[in-house]
């Protein structure tokens, strides 16, 4: 992910998680029913409780793949150090000692009454480019 704003109580971009292989990462991971979870840290890698919300708490992933469509940062993160990143956490007991967590890059979230202003902006700029038509 790179290191783009969004805005709180908005739902985050989808996105995909694929499960690879270190050896060989084209190599297709063919492993079923592995839960996974989804945590948000700090800019030092430190958990935060109460940050996240997805409608579907269990993720499940199918042929080593998932996609996440539902996600919502719940507080800015101006407070939190600037900036999250998102761990993911394998939960399945079995594979918890296989499979490695990996962390996303920063993900910057602003406040929703921000994201009035920026869409506020963006209509008077059209309107003003369009009077020049």
């Amino acid at each position: 992910m790179s290191h783009d704003s969004f805005f709180d109580q908005k739902k985050f971009p989808a996105f995909a998680i694929r499960l690879e292989n270190e050896a060989d990462p084209a190599a297709p991971v063919n492993l079923n029913g592995i839960q996974i979870k989804l945590e948000a840290t700090d800019p030092n890698h430190n958990l935060l409780s109460g940050i996240i919300s997805l409608e579907n708490q269990e993720i499940r992933l199918i042929n080593g793949r998932c996609s996440v469509s539902d996600l919502r940062f719940q507080k800015v993160s101006s407070r939190f150090g600037g900036h999250y990143h998102l761990r993911c956490v394998v939960v399945t007991q079995e594979f918890v000692p296989v499979i490695q967590s990996t962390i996303s890059g920063p993900i910057t979230i602003k406040s929703k009454r921000l994201f009035r202003k920026v869409i506020s902006n963006q209509q008077k700029k059209k309107q003003r480019s369009n009077s020049f038509s």
